[in-house]
């Protein structure tokens, strides 16, 4: 009797298509704090400290195979780079919450290469923002 073979799934990535032209909708950003410079700049910092240090949660939980942590901490980092105004980001974390919740797809470390790519471009507008 063969053994039965196991079913294989292609890994799915992220939509690595997205338009470049907008990291950041600074009109997200006016529509919360409007012309309050202060709070909008104390938002974005603490934005970045926050997504640097879950984006390193979420590369643990690949390495461990964490599904549920993955998909936690991606829901997180959706909603948070939405409210920065990083929408395409917010995406691109809501297609890895969605993946990691669905057992029959791959979390493949390219995924979290796209998002690490796209986060640093954010990262980089968002601190041309904040400085002087």
């Amino acid at each position: 009797m063969s053994e039965p073979e196991l079913s294989r799934t292609e890994p799915v990535l992220l939509s690595a298509s997205r338009p470049a032209e907008m990291t950041v909708d600074l009109s997200v950003l006016h529509d919360m704090f409007g012309t309050d410079l202060s709070g909008s700049k104390k938002f974005i910092g603490r934005y970045l400290e926050f997504s640097v240090s879950q984006l390193e949660d979420i590369e643990k939980a690949l390495v461990n195979g964490d599904r549920p942590a993955i998909a936690a901490t991606a829901h997180k980092l959706k909603s948070s780079s939405r409210m920065v105004g990083a929408t395409t980001l917010g995406g691109l974390f809501e297609e890895l919450e969605t993946l990691a919740k669905t057992d029959d797809q791959t979390v493949e470390p390219a995924n979290l290469e796209q998002l690490k790519h796209v986060h640093q471009r954010v990262c980089a507008e968002l601190k041309k923002i904040i400085s002087p």
